[in-house]
Protein backbone atom coordinates (compact mmCIF):
# COMPACT_ATOMS: atom_id res chain seq x y z
CA UNK A 1 0.00 0.00 0.00
CA UNK A 2 1.16 3.48 -0.76
CA UNK A 3 1.74 6.27 1.74
CA UNK A 4 -0.15 9.55 1.59
CA UNK A 5 2.97 11.22 0.13
CA UNK A 6 3.23 8.60 -2.64
CA UNK A 7 -0.47 8.96 -3.52
CA UNK A 8 -0.12 12.75 -3.49
CA UNK A 9 2.67 12.49 -6.06
CA UNK A 10 0.50 10.24 -8.24
CA UNK A 11 -2.37 12.71 -8.00
CA UNK A 12 -0.04 15.58 -8.95
CA UNK A 13 0.99 13.64 -12.05
CA UNK A 14 -2.67 13.16 -13.00
CA UNK A 15 -3.43 16.83 -12.47
CA UNK A 16 -0.36 17.98 -14.40
CA UNK A 17 -1.23 15.69 -17.30
CA UNK A 18 -4.68 17.27 -17.66
CA UNK A 19 -6.62 14.58 -15.82
CA UNK A 20 -7.37 16.64 -12.70
CA UNK A 21 -11.14 16.41 -13.14
CA UNK A 22 -11.23 12.61 -12.90
CA UNK A 23 -13.12 11.19 -9.94
CA UNK A 24 -10.91 9.45 -7.38
CA UNK A 25 -11.59 7.64 -4.13
CA UNK A 26 -9.13 8.31 -1.31
CA UNK A 27 -9.21 6.02 1.72
CA UNK A 28 -7.14 6.50 4.85
CA UNK A 29 -6.50 2.83 5.52
CA UNK A 30 -5.69 3.00 9.25
CA UNK A 31 -8.70 5.22 9.93
CA UNK A 32 -10.98 2.95 7.88
CA UNK A 33 -9.65 -0.15 9.65
CA UNK A 34 -10.35 1.43 13.05
CA UNK A 35 -13.86 2.45 11.96
CA UNK A 36 -14.64 -1.08 10.78
CA UNK A 37 -13.28 -2.66 13.96
CA UNK A 38 -15.47 -0.38 16.09
CA UNK A 39 -18.45 -0.78 13.72
CA UNK A 40 -20.47 1.95 15.41
CA UNK A 41 -23.81 2.83 13.88
CA UNK A 42 -24.02 6.31 12.40
CA UNK A 43 -26.74 8.55 13.88
CA UNK A 44 -30.04 7.29 12.50
CA UNK A 45 -28.24 4.41 10.79
CA UNK A 46 -27.21 0.83 11.39
CA UNK A 47 -23.99 -1.02 11.96
CA UNK A 48 -22.21 -2.39 8.93
CA UNK A 49 -23.23 -5.99 8.25
CA UNK A 50 -21.70 -6.83 4.87
CA UNK A 51 -18.21 -8.31 4.60
CA UNK A 52 -16.59 -8.60 1.17
CA UNK A 53 -13.26 -10.31 0.61
CA UNK A 54 -11.34 -10.15 -2.67
CA UNK A 55 -9.45 -13.44 -2.89
CA UNK A 56 -7.20 -12.37 -5.76
CA UNK A 57 -7.08 -15.93 -7.06
CA UNK A 58 -9.75 -18.26 -8.39
CA UNK A 59 -8.45 -21.29 -6.53
CA UNK A 60 -8.29 -19.35 -3.24
CA UNK A 61 -11.92 -18.28 -3.76
CA UNK A 62 -12.94 -21.85 -4.53
CA UNK A 63 -11.25 -23.19 -1.39
CA UNK A 64 -12.63 -20.47 0.88
CA UNK A 65 -16.15 -20.80 -0.53
CA UNK A 66 -16.05 -24.61 -0.26
CA UNK A 67 -15.30 -24.32 3.47
CA UNK A 68 -18.04 -21.73 3.98
CA UNK A 69 -20.49 -23.92 2.05
CA UNK A 70 -19.49 -27.03 4.04
CA UNK A 71 -20.16 -25.27 7.34
CA UNK A 72 -23.43 -23.70 6.17
CA UNK A 73 -24.76 -27.00 4.80
CA UNK A 74 -23.93 -28.74 8.07
CA UNK A 75 -25.49 -26.25 10.50
CA UNK A 76 -28.23 -24.93 8.17
CA UNK A 77 -28.23 -21.60 10.00
CA UNK A 78 -26.40 -18.56 8.60
CA UNK A 79 -25.81 -16.92 12.00
CA UNK A 80 -24.39 -20.13 13.45
CA UNK A 81 -22.26 -20.70 10.33
CA UNK A 82 -20.77 -17.21 10.67
CA UNK A 83 -20.03 -17.93 14.34
CA UNK A 84 -18.30 -21.23 13.46
CA UNK A 85 -16.32 -19.58 10.65
CA UNK A 86 -15.22 -16.76 12.97
CA UNK A 87 -14.22 -19.22 15.70
CA UNK A 88 -12.13 -21.12 13.18
CA UNK A 89 -10.34 -17.98 12.06
CA UNK A 90 -9.71 -16.94 15.67
CA UNK A 91 -7.99 -20.29 16.23
CA UNK A 92 -5.22 -19.19 13.87
CA UNK A 93 -2.92 -17.64 16.46
CA UNK A 94 0.28 -15.73 15.76
CA UNK A 95 2.21 -18.90 16.61
CA UNK A 96 0.21 -20.88 14.05
CA UNK A 97 0.80 -18.18 11.43
CA UNK A 98 4.55 -18.23 12.17
CA UNK A 99 4.57 -22.02 11.85
CA UNK A 100 2.72 -21.90 8.51
CA UNK A 101 5.06 -19.20 7.21
CA UNK A 102 8.04 -21.41 8.07
CA UNK A 103 6.42 -24.27 6.17
CA UNK A 104 5.80 -21.99 3.20
CA UNK A 105 2.02 -22.31 3.50
CA UNK A 106 1.27 -18.58 3.58
CA UNK A 107 -0.35 -17.43 0.32
CA UNK A 108 1.57 -14.78 -1.61
CA UNK A 109 -1.44 -12.50 -2.15
CA UNK A 110 -1.31 -8.81 -1.32
CA UNK A 111 -4.40 -7.67 0.65
CA UNK A 112 -6.47 -5.05 -1.15
CA UNK A 113 -7.81 -2.80 1.61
Amino acid sequence: MATAKEEFERLKILINSGRGNEVVHVVRVDEERKRRLENKAKPGGRQQTKFVLECGDGDAFKELYAEWDRILLEVKNRTMAIDFFTRGVKAVTKEVMDEWRNEGREPQIEPDF
